[in-house]
């Protein structure tokens, strides 16, 4: 069982980064990735900003296109960045799905009208690197990341970890019914009331399954879960929001801040850390020839301050990446059996995982 003070067995981005194991201060651990570092440590401070929010100010504007969720009383990262500079224009397009930001993205890149920030998961940034359409942007800051972070290319950084949880809908089942760990999805009495994330984390849990079971068993354990009926999504909220009305029974990998957002709501969701839980880096990268490529800077520098970390990990219950902020909340990652795991778009097993639930997954995907 892989917890946050042992080597996680695995991760896969392209081949661009190895893993190292690295304290967290606190009673957590986190997973830091290995850096040449950047010679001299500069931080986000007003003798390194001042020109750059000069040349940014001049701009006026920014557009960011994240998969980042806003749940009720909560701020969006262009709203928390508005704070910081009110005299700055902040466009957002917001959307749960990756693949169908990135559809959106790309169709408004080819109309002329090109963002100035990517903030997606890995899968969605591998393929708009591969269509040429990231700059390089080296960060002044990784000297700060946890253990160190290198990413050869730069085309992207991280700006946190995240994790996902199985849900299940308390009301419906005990605890003591899922001691069998995910074997206990494939119970005939459970058809039809898993839902899954095709449009994201549905490849990290297959991925993660490899990982930690070898690919054969996981294959067998995937054809079962398909034959058995699980529901395919392109909505982490919508299985979410699904599980707590008792529409659905599991939400397979949803993402941690998303599920305690509804408990606090009094929602019957029970996070369920069965063996694996996935663990994968956020991350952000600067559009290649930014409507707005000065306030795109400012807006990664800002992203890796102190500040923003502190508030990022904190909002949205994500593992922070820099090493002189503290994890708020450690009673999510004690002993839990995390995996890093996530089949982005330069995955070689990505193809094989589609063409494999074909296969096995005849349930259509559901509707937004």
């Amino acid at each position: 069982m892989l917890a946050w003070n042992s080597q996680p067995q695995s991760l896969y981005d392209g081949g661009d980064m190895k893993i190292k194991k690295s304290l967290l201060k606190g009673s957590a651990v986190v997973f830091g990735l290995m850096l040449s570092f950047v010679a001299g440590e500069i931080v986000f401070a007003a003798s390194v900003a001042d020109p750059l929010i000069d040349a940014a100010k001049k701009e006026g504007k920014l557009v960011i296109y994240s998969t980042s969720t806003v749940e009720p009383g909560e701020k969006s990262i262009g709203q928390k960045m508005k704070e910081a500079f009110p005299w700055l224009d902040i466009d957002e397009v917001l959307m749960a799905s990756g693949s169908k930001l990135l559809e959106r993205m790309l169709l408004e890149i080819q109309a002329g009208k090109v963002p100035d920030i990517a903030h997606m998961g890995s899968g969605q940034m591998g393929q708009l690197k591969d269509k040429g359409l990231l700059q390089v942007y080296r960060s002044p800051q990784e000297d700060n990341f946890v253990g160190g972070f290198k990413v050869p290319h730069r085309m992207w950084t991280p700006v946190s970890f995240r994790t996902v949880h199985t849900i299940y809908n308390s009301k419906i089942v005990k605890p003591d019914a899922l001691a069998s760990g995910y074997e206990a999805l494939l119970d005939p009495k459970w058809k039809g009331q898993a839902g899954v994330d095709i449009g994201g984390t549905l490849w990290q849990f297959w991925t993660a399954m490899e990982i930690r079971r070898g690919e054969d068993k996981a294959r067998d354990f995937m054809r079962r879960f398909g034959n058995n009926e699980a529901k395919p999504y392109f909505s982490n909220n919508q299985i979410r929001n699904l599980v707590a009305s008792g529409e659905l029974t599991f939400g397979v990998y949803i993402y941690l801040n998303n599920i305690i957002s509804m408990q606090k709501e009094g929602a019957p969701l029970a996070i369920w850390n069965a063996d694996p839980v996935g663990y994968f880096p956020s991350v952000h990268g600067m559009v290649k020839n930014a409507s707005h490529a000065n306030a795109a800077k400012l807006y990664m520098e800002w992203a890796l301050s102190r500040e923003t970390q502190e508030w990022l990990a904190k909002q949205e219950v994500v593992v922070p990446v820099r090493k002189d902020v503290e994890n708020p909340y450690p009673q999510y990652f004690r002993n839990v059996p995390f995996v890093i795991a996530g089949a982005d778009e330069t995955d070689p097993r990505l193809e094989r995982l589609r063409d494999e639930y074909k296969k096995y997954f005849r349930v259509q995907p559901q509707k937004n």
